[in-house]
């Protein structure tokens, strides 16, 4: 049963601080956040303990479901997985909703960005 699209938008707006919209905020953040498209990294295979961690981070309740995913390994990211997905009942959003989580494998936290609308192209299906 899925939720009804009032009730995707009102969980959207609880998780608003986790979604970074097109603009200002996702140009703020490019310090913290690696690209949404990969530069200078080495795509490598799924490390499944940062896929876990990663989709830990997911809110369940905004129904998202995961689409093309990616892993690479940089020098200046660390092990980065982006993963685009799309939100129940929220057909009409144009663009690439992308998740981009890096783990610098440091004593940092684990960094996840939620990003939508973007004018990238799709990862490759799984």
């Amino acid at each position: 049963m899925g939720i009804s699209a009032k009730a995707a938008l009102i969980n959207l707006a609880v998780y608003s601080a986790l979604i970074l919209p097109v603009g200002v905020a996702a140009q703020e953040a490019e310090s913290t956040v690696p690209p949404l498209i990969p530069q200078n990294e080495l795509v490598i295979p799924d490390v499944e303990s940062l896929v876990e961690r990663c989709m830990a981070r997911v809110p369940k309740t905004l129904g998202i479901e995961i689409g093309g995913t990616l892993t690479t390994r940089s020098v200046k990211w660390g092990l980065v997985w982006r993963a685009d997905f799309t939100l129940a009942n929220t057909a009409g959003i144009k663009g690439i909703s992308r998740i981009v989580c890096r783990d610098a494998q440091d004593d940092s936290p684990l960094n996840v960005a939620f990003v939508t609308g973007q004018p990238v192209r799709p990862l490759p299906p799984r």
